[in-house]
């Protein structure tokens, strides 16, 4: 049985609907402060929420990264404050600033990539 998520979830996930990139920009800053990491998002950055679920490979996927077109994607109702951070981290991270990189990335690097989100 799957319990529903207490209500500070819908508050947040709220709140980021209706701030969109003024969400990201604001937790960006609050990552990159409590890491002490120097860097920035991308100045063009989305937030792209999708009414259905995300599926890749046949599992079920919270959020993505398109640093092609610089958009967080979130996934219907399965997102929530990891995952959103999650991918703000990948769009910080320096491997999605060169595209060669970031190919890299994609495929060889993935899972050190991941683990390092």
């Amino acid at each position: 049985m799957r319990r529903r998520p207490p209500q500070c979830y819908y508050v947040f996930t709220n709140e980021v609907r209706n701030l969109k990139e003024n969400a990201v920009f604001a937790l960006a800053e609050t990552v990159r402060q409590s890491l002490s990491i120097d860097t920035q998002l991308p100045r063009n950055i989305k937030v792209i929420f999708h009414s259905e679920p995300i599926t890749i490979l046949y599992m079920r996927v919270r959020g993505g990264y398109d640093w092609k077109n610089k958009k967080i994607v979130l996934s219907g109702s399965d997102w929530c404050r990891k995952s959103f951070i999650h991918e703000i981290m990948h769009a910080l991270s320096y491997f999605y600033r060169d595209e060669r990189l970031a190919e890299k990335a994609q495929t060889d690097w993935r899972f050190v990539v991941e683990g390092l989100n």
